[in-house]
């Protein structure tokens, strides 16, 4: 069991768990939830062991991704 927290664009946190083969498989299965919650932009996934209800104050996530904008970072 995995669970995910998403924070959009628009600052809203998703929250999101499932059973799943990967880190990679839950990433996607957690993007595609908020797009169908109504999320437009996600700028940062952070994937957690075990389920939502579960998680310690203290427990770090197994990884985290961050959507990078390479405009305001002076990149093309």
């Amino acid at each position: 069991m995995f669970s995910a927290d998403l924070y959009a664009s628009d600052r809203r946190k998703y929250q999101f768990q499932t059973d799943a083969e990967s880190v990679t498989a839950v990433y996607f299965k957690a993007v595609a939830f908020a797009f169908q919650q109504g999320a437009a932009l996600i700028q940062c996934v952070a994937i957690y062991d075990g389920a939502v209800c579960e998680r310690q104050s203290h427990q770090a996530p197994v990884k985290v991704w961050h959507q990078v904008d390479h405009r305001a970072a002076g990149q093309s």
